[in-house]
Order: C-alpha cells, then structure tokens, then sequence
C-alpha cells in the first residue's frame, strides 16, 4: 500500500513538472490585415505572427539581413515574423494565388498602429517599413507572383501585385490596413505547479512519518 501512495504521489509530481516544462512560452502576437482598391478589383487578406524582440517598437523580418535562409539573429530585429501568409482574390489583370512565409522577403511593421507600410515611426529600420513577398521560381502552389506593398519598397503609398511571367500589374494606393490584434495568450501554469508542490509535500510527509 505504501509503495502504491509513493508512485502515485510520483507520478502526479512528474505529470505536474512536464506540464511546467512543455508549457509554450507564447509571446507572438497575431496580426491580420487586408488591402483594397486595386485596379483590376482585386483584393489582399492575410495575417502574420511576431514579436518585437529587440523592443524598438517594430515587428521586422527582412531576409537579406538574416546569416542565411535558415538563421535568426535577434540581435538585429530581422527575424521577429514566426509565421506569414495572405491571398489575393484575383481580378482582371491578375489571377488569384497564396504565398506563405517561405515567399517572405521582408516586412517591418511598427507595433501598435493601424497601417503597414505607411513609413511613420522613430526607429531606424523606419525606411524599410513595408511588406515585400515573392515566388523565387515559378511553383504550381503559388504561380509566379510578386507582392510589394509601402513606402519604402515600392517609393508610394500603396501596393502592386505583379505576374513575373507576363508582366502584367495590378496596383492600389490604398495602405495595407492592420484589421485586428490577438495579443500573446497568457500560459495557465500557476495549477501544474500547485500540483507539483503538493506532490512534493506528500511525498516529504510520507518519509517523515516513515522515519519516525
């Protein structure tokens, strides 16, 4: 009986301690957004997930700046997007398609406001400011398409989405719009510890009373 209570006192300890240690520590916020006005009808949705590491009040993540396709260096504010994808709708000049984050090339968003790529902020990556993706080779999952949208990239308000085979562009002067913010979730741990303490409490109160 006794051995029984040490392994399930044991074993609630051990499932509490994984829970402490496998718990994520989710920091990345989520970000949607949404251009319009381009001049075949069609329309840009997407969203991104990043965090602003280096806490100069931008989300960045510029590939030409990373040591190498699969490096990060926090360092220097160029890989804070985890995650990135949109769609465009297609229209008259351009067909529809997808990119995901391994056609990201750049994007640099300044926290807390209502447009991407409209070149406002103080931080020094402020030139930069924009969203730039792009099919390195043509690929059946997302054509051959390039998307550049804010000031800096493309040198006006606005965005153009481009068929890299035919040349065609579709184009908009209207901003990319941040339509919504899902902040961090918060980690419920605070009960897999309690529940490790009171492992460990039964587990010291049993060998007390054993020693005793």
């Amino acid at each position: 009986m006794k051995s029984q209570a040490i392994k399930r006192v044991g074993a609630a300890s051990a499932f509490a301690l994984s829970a402490l240690c496998l718990s994520p520590s989710a920091n990345a916020s989520l970000y949607t957004f949404t251009q319009t006005g381009f001049s075949g009808g069609g329309v840009i949705k997407g969203s991104f997930e990043g965090e602003d590491l280096n806490h100069d009040g931008q989300i960045a993540y510029i590939f030409d700046l990373l040591p190498s396709p699969d490096a990060t260096d926090t360092g220097t504010g160029a890989d804070e997007v985890t995650s990135f994808s949109f769609s465009f709708s297609g229209d008259s000049v351009i067909q529809s398609f997808s990119h995901g984050f391994n056609e990201l090339q750049g994007l640099v968003y300044d926290v807390g406001t209502r447009f991407l790529g409209d070149g406002t902020g103080s931080s020094i990556t402020d030139t930069l400011e924009g969203l730039i993706s792009d099919s390195q080779t043509p690929a059946t999952n997302t054509g051959n398409f390039q998307y550049s949208s804010g000031l800096a990239i493309t040198g006006t308000f606005g965005a153009s989405v481009t068929n890299k085979d035919s040349g065609a562009i579709s184009s908009t002067s209207a901003l990319i719009a941040v339509t919504s913010h899902e902040p961090p979730k918060v980690v419920p741990v605070p009960a897999a510890f309690s529940l490790f303490a009171s492992g460990l409490f039964g587990l010291g109160l049993f060998r007390r009373k054993k020693a005793i």
